[in-house]
């Protein structure tokens, strides 16, 4: 972490931070918006990935190197097995939502009619407007990331992770947008379940890479 500039530094940590209270927006941290579906809230845990890095390179400008190296490899696979199981958790929820929705779509008439009362008309608005500032603040922390250290482009892990960011904020935004909106929530809830699937890959490879370090300290 030598020559790394705090200042640009702390403002990205706070932009993601600041993306991954949006997404998990729900009484404490509403923001005076109520955030639409499963889609939007399964990024956080892609993001919740992101920022666990950044604060353990933060720790790094905070603690010395030598205790890092003790801390690192443990509470990485706690907070991977975490992540893991909210993942698996919301896999779950998602896929029985997914069917739930569709079962009563088909269930004509009455199914069809209590799914057009009660999810025909999800805020497609509301969520393109909420996707759109968590681009902002995103791009913000990458841009502010690389502002504080150049070097943090030769980290591919942390690049691919970032990338996987952007891309599921995309993804989640075209999914919303390209069926009639009546199918909106159903395809919302598939958005929920590719981003609880790619979460669980991202935990994995965090709970490997923990291994080694654990296996140093024993």
């Amino acid at each position: 972490m030598e020559n790394l500039r705090k200042p640009f530094f702390y403002a990205a940590s706070i932009f993601l931070a600041l993306a991954l209270l949006i997404e998990l927006s729900s009484g404490i941290f509403d923001f005076g918006m109520k955030i639409p579906g499963l889609g939007i809230p399964s990024i956080a845990l892609i993001d919740s990935l992101l920022i666990f890095v950044i604060f353990m390179m933060m720790l790094n400008v905070w603690i010395s190197p030598a205790l890092i190296g003790k801390i690192s490899g443990i509470s990485t696979l706690i907070f991977s097995l975490i992540i893991l199981l909210t993942a698996i958790a919301l896999l779950f929820f998602s896929l029985l939502q997914l069917t739930s929705l569709i079962a009563l779509l088909l269930a004509f008439p009455f199914g069809t009619a209590a799914y057009f009362a009660t999810f025909a008309g999800f805020d497609r608005g509301g969520a393109a407007a909420t996707l759109s500032l968590l681009m902002t603040l995103k791009v913000l922390f990458a841009v502010f990331l690389v502002l504080a250290q150049q070097r943090f482009l030769e980290n591919k892990g942390l690049i691919f992770l970032i990338f996987t960011m952007l891309i599921v904020n995309i993804l989640v935004g075209f999914l919303h947008g390209f069926p009639p909106g009546f199918l909106v929530s159903i395809i919302d809830a598939l958005a929920a379940i590719i981003i609880s699937i790619i979460a669980i890959i991202w935990s994995i490879n965090f709970f490997i890479r923990s291994i080694p370090a654990i296996l140093k300290i024993i």
